[in-house]
């Protein structure tokens, strides 16, 4: 028996050693498997928020952005504002950015403390919620700007050629929710102060704490009352302005010069603008063939 026990210790050395192996590949294998889910969990992750990223960068979410604060600034009532979030589009996602009932919280909130935070609807993305608070606060400045600038306008700032097309601007500025507790009467009698004092005396008469504040500033800005220039322009007040002026301009300067008064945009965009003008006015001008001036123009620029 005794000869056998160095046969016996290396067998069980042997299955000692191969336990070992066969738990070290178990181990390895199970590891592997982990390793595997990490990275796939890893990849998922990464993917996420490569596609979170992209889908914050893309036009249609900033788009969604801009024409939901479009709706909210307005502060309509829950109703209404769920007809027009329901034609809005919304950007491709696995889920919704916001519903109905959520937006019409959001519209509410804002109405009544000028935010959006919305932290009792815990399942709403915050970056969202964030991004579109901050939209809708800069849209609302904007725009709140744009308002006092315009009444300032179309009461002293803007010379118009005809009465009815000063009227229209009042009846527009009458449909915002600035205007609402305006009249058509309010704006005429406006226009008719001439002076800074008696001005003052009126607005003091006849206008809450916001208006008398706001063209306040705009008379001691503007003292000799010429047109408050706007920073931005879009294709249908380009369009307005050209029917607007171009009649009543003697020559292309002229046109331009108007146009330089009311707006002063990014120096691109003005370049732009008063390349659109010429266009415009030459074409207004000519009462001929058009397509033989073309001809006729093009044969002059070759020879």
């Amino acid at each position: 028996m005794q000869e056998l026990k160095p046969a016996e210790q290396t067998y069980q050395r042997l299955v000692h050693d191969e336990q070992a192996v066969i738990e070290a590949a178990e181990q390895a294998a199970r590891q592997a498997i982990v390793t595997n889910q990490q990275q796939r969990q890893a990849q998922a992750q990464q993917s996420a928020v490569k596609a979170e990223q992209t889908l914050r960068q893309s036009h249609a979410y900033q788009r969604y952005l801009q024409q939901l604060a479009a709706i909210i600034v307005m502060r309509p009532e829950r109703p209404m504002a769920k007809q027009q979030f329901e034609k809005v589009t919304p950007p491709a996602t696995e889920r919704p950015l916001v519903n109905s009932y959520q937006f019409g919280q959001m519209v509410t909130e804002y109405r009544q403390t000028g935010k959006i935070q919305v932290r009792r609807l815990a399942m709403l993305d915050h970056q969202f919620v964030a991004a579109l608070n901050q939209v809708t606060q800069q849209l609302d400045e904007q725009q709140t700007t744009r308002f006092y600038d315009d009444v300032f306008n179309s009461c002293w700032g803007w010379q118009y050629h005809q009465q009815a097309t000063q009227r229209a601007d009042w009846e527009h500025l009458l449909t915002t929710r600035w205007g609402q507790s305006l009249s058509l009467a309010w704006f005429e009698q406006l226009a008719t102060q001439t002076t800074r004092l008696q001005t003052q005396q009126w607005l003091a008469d006849n206008a809450d704490a916001g208006m008398q504040t706001a063209l306040q500033q705009r008379l001691a800005a503007h003292e000799d009352r010429q047109p408050i220039a706007r920073d931005r322009m879009t294709r249908p007040e380009l369009r307005q302005f050209c029917l607007r002026e171009q009649p009543a301009a003697p020559t292309l300067e002229a046109f331009e010069q108007v146009f330089d008064q009311q707006y002063q945009l990014p120096v691109d965009r003005q370049a732009t603008a008063h390349e659109t003008l010429a266009y415009y006015y030459i074409a207004r001008q000519y009462q001929g063939d058009h397509q033989r001036a073309l001809q006729q123009l093009n044969w002059l620029l070759k020879a």
